[in-house]
């Protein structure tokens, strides 16, 4: 079902592996059920194949109105920024991810947004530890 193709695209997203298959399975993935978490996954996978209209949009649905971006949210404004050619604004992004306190998004986890972010600044040649730099 729709839980399944959301896993197994986010597994590509996680491994860098992400590829127009990809992209089919998150979408048929949210036609079924569009939740935040696969309109998150729907966001990374466009922003990953350099489709960032089509991902900006996709992040902007899982945003309720009357709420602000999760912290997860902002690995793919990041990954937006990146494609856009601007580091600078990437790196702002990636430094809001913080930990979650779900148990997946714990900080060693490959598969989880904070350890992709950390990933990303460090691929940029930014610091490491910056990732984790909050509004606190």
């Amino acid at each position: 079902g729709s839980v399944l193709l959301n896993n197994l695209a986010w597994i590509d997203v996680c491994r860098g592996t992400v590829t127009e298959q990809t992209a089919e399975w998150i979408e048929q993935s949210v036609q079924q059920r569009a939740t935040p978490g696969h309109l998150h996954t729907q966001a990374c996978v466009l922003a990953e194949l350099g489709r960032v209209s089509a991902a900006r949009e996709a992040i902007l649905k899982a945003i309720p109105i009357d709420d602000h971006p999760r912290p997860e949210d902002w690995y793919v404004f990041g990954r937006i920024a990146e494609a856009m050619g601007e580091p600078s604004a990437a790196r702002t992004y990636y430094a809001k991810v913080e930990k979650s306190s779900d148990v997946q998004q714990e900080d060693g986890n490959p598969d989880s947004t904070s350890f992709l972010a950390r990933q990303r600044m460090a691929a940029m040649g930014g610091k490491v530890a910056s990732a984790y730099v909050g509004d606190k």
